[in-house]
């Protein structure tokens, strides 16, 4: 069996109208069906952060399931989907926090050798100036 246009615009419907309650509101739905055979796999989801969109593979085994397991299958996508956005914005923080992090360490550390030349060089100074008559 394959998915027809009547499926996959019912699907996308579905999929619109709860997408907000996932936190999945300004992300385009996009229902594809699995183009390669999976015979295990009921549907997946790709998510986009970037072009805002959530594509949503269903694969020809979601067909042989009953009304309620299929509703099931999309709400468990749409929840695929909102961990799989959380985790690339997550990645993305994560590493502008790393490169905020690490300018500061090396600003600091700047800071921190300026300090420590200036002192030497005092330091030196001072020893020089003070042990002139021993």
């Amino acid at each position: 069996m394959k998915l027809n246009k009547t499926q996959q615009t019912a699907i996308k419907k579905f999929l619109e109208t709860n997408k907000e309650y996932f936190g999945l509101r300004e992300f385009e739905i996009v229902v594809r069906p699995e183009i390669e055979d999976e015979p295990m796999t009921v549907s997946r989801v790709i998510a986009d952060i970037y072009e805002h969109t959530l594509t949503i593979i269903i694969c020809p085994l979601y067909l042989n399931q009953t009304k309620e397991k299929k509703i099931n299958t999309l709400i468990h996508e749409l929840i695929h989907a909102r961990v799989n956005v959380f985790e690339q914005k997550w990645k993305i923080s994560s590493n502008e926090l790393r490169k905020a992090q690490e300018a500061i360490k090396n600003e600091e550390e700047e800071f921190m050798v300026n300090d420590i030349t200036k002192g030497f060089l005092r330091f030196n100074n001072d020893i020089k100036t003070s042990t002139k008559d021993i």
